[in-house]
């Protein structure tokens, strides 16, 4: 009878003991659901970032382009003035000789 009641005491102990760890076990399934949801936003709002970061560098990059162009088109145009200043310049001192 003796172990019986042992028995019967250790299965009255271990009852709250497994359903603490029922309940410990299903607050840590939740949470990794929950983290897993976070990295998942998180990883999406980086995708979008770096679309946005990419594009913007697009952007920028195209600016620069047009800017060397229009700085080229600038100083080939002040070297032609300068070529046809330059020509006129040597016609007047030839024409003065």
């Amino acid at each position: 009878m003796k172990k019986v009641i042992i028995a019967a005491m250790v299965l009255a102990l271990a009852l709250p003991l497994l359903g603490a760890c029922k309940d410990a076990a299903d607050k840590t399934r939740d949470n990794m659901e929950a983290a897993g949801e976070a990295i998942d936003e998180a990883v999406e709002e980086t995708g979008d970032a770096l679309e946005k970061a990419g594009e913007d560098l697009k952007e920028v990059t195209n600016d620069a382009v047009d800017s060397a162009k229009e700085a080229g088109k600038n100083v080939r145009d002040s070297l032609e003035k300068a070529g046809k200043q330059a020509k006129e310049a040597t016609k007047k001192a030839i024409d003065d000789l």
